[in-house]
This record gives C-alpha cells, sequence and structure tokens, in this order.
C-alpha cells in the first residue's frame, strides 16, 4: 500500500532541531511545517523548537522535567507582531508562539506556554513510552558525530522502543532519499537540501527522504 504524504508525515514526531545563524540556535521549525503542509498538525513538545544536540539529550535524560516552570520561559520580542518564547532550562527556541503582543502581555503569554508546555511535556513523555512513532532530528549546519546518535538514540530506547531518524545532507557515498538503520533504534536518512541552504521549504525533499527511513 502506498501511503499519501500525510500519513508518511503522520508517522513521524518532531524532536526539533536546527542550526546556528547570527541570532543563536534556529530554524527547528522546519520538519513541523512540513507536517503541516500535508494537513498534518500534531501535538509535540519539540515539533516547533530549535534546540542543539546537547539540550536535546539533556532533556530526554530527564524528560524534560521542569520544562513549564514559568520563571524558565522568557517572552522575546522575535518578529514584528509576535511573541517569540525561550525555554532557558533547556535552551529551546521558538520563533513564534502565535499571540499578537498588542493584545497579550509578556506575563499574561508566559503564563500560557507554561501551561502548554506542561501539557505537551506529559503527552511526549507517552509518545515515549509508546514508541509508535519515528522521532525525527537533524542539524542542517553540521553532521552529529557518531557518539552523538548512539547517546540520543540509546536513551529513546531506554524510555521505550522510539527510534531517531537522524536527516543529514546526501554526499558521494549516499546520494538523496536513502536511509540506513545503523541499528533498532538509529535510522540515519538523506535530503538533498534543507530550507536555510535555499530560503524556501523542501516539502518534496521531506517527503522523500521520509518514505526512504519508512522503508528500512
Amino acid at each position: 500500500m502506498i501511503l499519501s504524504p500525510a500519513e508518511v508525515a503522520a508517522r513521524f514526531e518532531s524532536l526539533g532541531g536546527g542550526g546556528l545563524n547570527a541570532n543563536g540556535w534556529a530554524f527547528g521549525c522546519e520538519f513541523g511545517f512540513f507536517q503541516r503542509h500535508h494537513g498534518v498538525d500534531p501535538l509535540g513538545l519539540l515539533r516547533w523548537a530549535s534546540i542543539a544536540p546537547v539540550d536535546l539529550l539533556r532533556g530526554l535524560l530527564c524528560q524534560f522535567k521542569g520544562v513549564e516552570d514559568e520563571a524558565a520561559i522568557e517572552m522575546r520580542e522575535h518578529t514584528d507582531w509576535d511573541w517569540g518564547v525561550t525555554q532557558k532550562t533547556y535552551r529551546m527556541y521558538l520563533d513564534h508562539s502565535g499571540m499578537r503582543r498588542t493584545e497579550v502581555s509578556r506575563d499574561e503569554a508566559a503564563r500560557r506556554i507554561a501551561r502548554s508546555l506542561g501539557r505537551l511535556r506529559e503527552r511526549f513523555i507517552e509518545d515515549l513510552a509508546v514508541g509508535e512513532k519515528l522521532f525525527v532530528y537533524r542539524t542542517y549546519d553540521h553532521t552529529l558525530p557518531e557518539a552523538a546518535l548512539e547517546a540520543l538514540s540509546g536513551v529513546l530506547k531506554r524510555r521505550g522502543t522510539g527510534t531517531l531518524c537522524y536527516v543529514q545532507p546526501a554526499d558521494t557515498d549516499h546520494p538523496a532519499f536513502t536511509a540506513e538503520r545503523r541499528h533498532e533504534s538509529l535510522i540515519v536518512g538523506r535530503i538533498d537540501w534543507f530550507a536555510p541552504q535555499k530560503g524556501e521549504m523542501n516539502y518534496s525533499g521531506w517527503e522523500a527522504a521520509c518514505r526512504a527511513m519508512l522503508q528500512v
């Protein structure tokens, strides 16, 4: 049976990701937009998060305990109209909250984000334990070493039966839209390019990369 693009997108849950730019860690929302493009809008703690590998690992190890602590939430004037969010404990950056700064005060926005993160954390812990989804992560400006991939996939395995799907750019030896299962808890997939590299979304590339990862 051939899965529709929406069915493909729904098989995965984002662990965020991204890379460094002039403003810090960013562009972790790319996979979330890919899902939305295909009409899939799952609830996810890290779906829109820009988060470095070391902070992701730290969060996974303690199941993101305290992520809902309002004192650790900083609202940022990131765009022209809405609040951006920094969760300082895990250095998670969310460029958009959807709350207009002209309509929602900084303190009220922080309270709402805190409540939301608490609910999403509970859902995330359940998803890790069930292990039905593939957890996708990517770093667009560098490739993670094997030790980092083993650490991340290892903690997913300890929390349940989840599989880490790490997506990186294609190279001479690894064509785009191919995937390799390194072991039970780790798949490495290849994509032709990431959005920040061309300044536009690569919906077709993500779909092809995800289909490849589902086949291994």
